[in-house]
């Protein structure tokens, strides 16, 4: 069975951090929130999302890869760091804690993500979400209900870009859905430039 092909899945297109640097992210997510009730999210489904197809068809999934290897071509790597944290409202006092991307990554992602986007329109599958929703950025955390406002003060104050920079140097076409655990499956990497 093909992975686009389970019920309930969703596709999205992103990058993932190699390991190390997802480990290090969770730690310092960890120090600054640590006094707060929240869920450190596992280090192996750090992503950062280039654009969210949501559920596609049977089929689709590999459709929109194809389209993205074809764009991917004109994509150099880039490499990639974080900067500040932030954090986003969600539903009932629920908050996402996460980490945007240092200045110096903001326009190569970007190129990264036009190109995705007009690949996935491409091959049929429109963005889920509209342009100007789109905020960069890896989940570090999601917390039931809202963080202390000094705890949250202090985490979107700080950088997460003290760590290494590392290269951004393929693209994602990964599958989520309910029950899902461990790493995201993929439905394809795609390397860039070449």
């Amino acid at each position: 069975m093909s992975p686009g092909a389970g019920a309930g899945l969703r596709t999205f297109v992103a990058l993932f951090p190699p390991l190390d640097i997802a480990k290090q992210s969770c730690s310092r997510a960890h120090e600054l929130l640590r006094s707060n009730r929240v869920r450190i999210v596992a280090p192996e489904r750090f992503h950062l999302t280039l654009c969210f197809l949501g559920h596609l068809e049977l089929g689709e999934p590999e459709q929109v890869a194809h389209e993205i290897a074809e764009s991917a071509r004109s994509c150099a790597p880039f490499f990639m760091n974080l900067g500040a944290g932030g954090v986003f409202a969600g539903p009932g006092g629920r908050q996402i804690l996460w980490a945007g991307p240092s200045q110096e990554s903001l326009q190569a992602l970007c190129t990264l993500r036009e190109a995705v986007v007009g690949a996935a329109e491409r091959a049929g599958a429109a963005p889920a979400e509209r342009e100007s929703a789109w905020t960069p950025h890896l989940t570090l955390a999601r917390a039931q209900r809202q963080v202390s406002g000094e705890a949250r003060r202090e985490f979107e104050s700080s950088s997460f870009g003290n760590g290494p920079r590392w290269s951004a140097k393929e693209v994602c076409v990964a599958l989520s859905g309910p029950g899902l655990t461990g790493p995201y499956p993929l439905v394809s990497r795609v390397t860039l430039g070449a």
